[in-house]
């Protein structure tokens, strides 16, 4: 049995559209998809509420120090895209959250008495 293709659908239902100037892999979300898409987000991020999660925004890169304090660097640095330099430093695409994550919740001392805490996002992950 041949089974159907995500690609193909993607394109035969208008979902969405990729293009060799931009790179492959790169989807541009076409209408259908980003109503899809939007959707998608917001029964999760309902999900999410119900079970205690608050929301936040995170940038979409950071410096490498972070991933290596993460141990991130260690593991993983073979699937993440290479480090851009920024004067003196390297700055690098965020392949997971939860460093950020791990960092937002550094931002002030904690009690044991707000554990746990539940932070989400829906953000962009760049993995080579």
């Amino acid at each position: 049995m041949d089974l159907p293709d995500h690609r193909r659908l993607g394109r035969q239902l208008n979902i969405f559209a990729t293009e060799e100037e931009c790179g492959s892999g790169l989807p541009f979300w076409l209408p259908a998809g980003a109503t899809i898409r939007r959707e998608l987000e917001r029964f999760v991020v309902g999900l999410e509420r119900r079970h205690g999660y608050r929301h936040v925004n995170t940038p979409v890169m950071a410096k490498r120090k972070l991933y290596e304090r993460s141990g991130h660097w260690a593991h993983y640095h073979e699937d993440m895209y290479p480090p851009m330099d920024l004067g003196s430093e390297q700055l690098v695409l965020r392949p997971m959250l939860c460093p950020h994550h791990i960092l937002i919740y550094d931002q002030q001392p904690r009690s044991w008495r707000e554990l746990p805490l539940r932070i989400a996002e829906v953000g962009s992950m760049f993995r080579y």
